[in-house]
């Protein structure tokens, strides 16, 4: 393992998972995935413990000759005890304007 730059680790890929031909692995990565569109947090707290979070990595993407910025919805989720109050939905509703005021243009 070695630190590429300050926005990320490289591990050693398996052989036969390299992403994109004739791009290295780790430049094709920090394109994609590295600063400055990082990732999105949203957490929900109840006494100063969090009861839910919700995680966004951005990335890039050419389709159509076009690059667009997509957000990927990953790592939702609400503590047992607070569910049915409305903490996944505020949670989904900021997740989505933190993405429209970064110019997301795909969530998925």
């Amino acid at each position: 393992m070695r630190p590429a730059s300050s926005s990320c680790w490289v591990w050693p890929c398996p052989a036969g998972r390299a992403s994109t031909p004739g791009v290295s692995t780790v430049e094709h990565w920090e394109w994609k995935f590295g600063d400055p569109d990082g990732s999105l947090v949203s957490v929900a707290e109840s006494g100063g413990a969090v009861v839910g979070c919700s995680h966004v990595i951005l990335c890039r993407c050419i389709v159509d000759g076009e690059e667009l910025l997509l957000g990927n919805g990953l790592d939702v989720a609400v503590h047992p005890d607070f569910r049915k109050r409305g903490i996944f939905n505020a949670m989904t509703e900021q997740r989505m304007e933190m993405m429209r005021d970064r110019g997301v243009s795909l969530a998925f």
